[in-house]
C-alpha cells in the first residue's frame, strides 16, 4: 500500500473515529505564554483531522489503542491540547 494511499485511509478513519464517537464537548483552561487561554475537544479534534499524514497515522495508532483499552478520548484529547501549546 502506498504511503499516499495508507495517509487518505487514515485521514478517512480518523473523521469516521470521531464522527461514530460524539464525544461529549469538553472544555480546558491553558496557559499559552503565561495567559490562560480556553481550549476545547472540538478543536484539539480539528487540529488532528488537519494534521500531518505522518501525524495522523500515529494519533490514529494511539485512538485504535486507547478505544480497545476503553480509555477516555477526551483525557487524551486534554493531553494533546496540554502539550501542544
Amino acid at each position: 500500500m502506498s504511503k499516499q494511499h495508507l495517509s487518505k485511509f487514515t485521514s478517512a478513519y480518523l473523521h469516521k473515529f470521531f464522527e461514530k464517537k460524539n464525544l461529549p464537548v469538553e472544555q480546558w483552561e491553558i496557559n499559552i505564554n503565561g495567559k490562560p487561554q480556553l481550549i476545547n475537544s472540538t478543536q484539539i479534534i480539528q487540529q488532528i483531522l488537519s494534521a500531518s499524514p505522518n501525524e495522523q497515522i500515529e494519533l490514529a495508532e494511539a485512538l485504535r489503542e486507547l478505544d480497545a483499552n476503553n480509555h477516555d478520548i477526551n483525557t487524551f484529547l486534554k493531553h494533546l491540547a496540554m502539550s501542544s501549546h
